[in-house]
């Protein structure tokens, strides 16, 4: 199995149905090297969302992304093109080691998310910048303006989730204070 196969597979299940995209993801996740070729998807705008999801359910199964894969990943942020994929790759940002060379990367793309008009993407912004702070202290800040302005947004959903994102926010940031 190569790349190119995977890519034929992935591109008969545009669709994003998860039953197309499960079946992708049965066929291909023990494949050595697999992650690489999800990785390698993301920026391809045809194929990174059901990429991205493909990642994302591995990841959410309890498999780890190798550091260098990882790397691979955040350097592919600024290419993402589709809010599927943006939304994908924030839910799975808490389980990524954001080196200190992709920080503003990091923080680029989720603060690009918080802009977003989908109500999806933007409440995973929130909860990355949130993420990105609790890897890297000199975010802390930063963190706390985008959720006190996630606090503030129009719709309810978000402000739900910013709620959430607040509940894991350590004491020690002073948020929580009563």
């Amino acid at each position: 199995m190569c790349i190119d196969d995977f890519k034929i597979a992935l591109a008969e299940c545009a669709d994003g149905r998860v039953e197309s995209l499960q079946a992708v993801y049965d066929s291909w996740h023990e494949v050595v090297g697999v992650v690489r070729f999800w990785i390698d998807c993301v920026g391809d705008s045809a194929l990174e969302g059901g990429a991205s999801w493909l990642l994302k359910h591995w990841v959410e199964a309890g498999s780890e992304i190798e550091s260098t894969d990882q790397h691979e990943l955040l350097n592919r942020l600024d290419a993402v093109t589709s809010w599927q994929a943006r939304l994908h790759l924030l839910q799975i940002l808490e389980h990524l080691l954001i080196p200190e060379e992709f920080r503003e990367v990091v923080a680029s793309f989720c603060n690009e998310s918080i802009l977003s008009s989908n109500t999806f993407v933007r409440a995973w912004g929130y909860s990355g910048m949130v993420t990105l702070a609790k890897q890297w202290p000199c975010y802390i800040s930063r963190a706390l303006d985008a959720i006190e302005l996630g606090e503030s947004e129009d719709a309810a959903s978000v402000r739900a989730r910013v709620r959430r994102i607040r509940q894991t926010i350590p004491d020690d940031w002073g948020i929580n204070e009563v």
